[in-house]
């Protein structure tokens, strides 16, 4: 899988909240393919309000799950 993104420094993004620490290893674990609705307050998460975990079917998506 490649990754673009801006250029960012790292200190914008550390310190990061307890809360955003849970959510990115969540989604790392529990939906790899799929979709999410995250409830956020004042700018930090607090709940995963709904989760659709897809299934990839054809050879073309497995390649790609696989990062060929």
């Amino acid at each position: 899988m490649k990754i673009i993104s801006e250029k960012v420094k790292l200190e914008d993004l550390i310190p990061l909240h307890p809360n955003e620490i849970v959510l990115i290893k969540k989604i790392r674990e529990n939906y790899n393919y799929g979709k999410i609705t995250i409830v956020i307050q004042r700018g930090v998460p607090v709940r995963i309000e709904k989760g659709i975990v897809s299934e990839l079917l054809s050879q073309k998506d497995e390649s790609e799950k696989n990062g060929i």
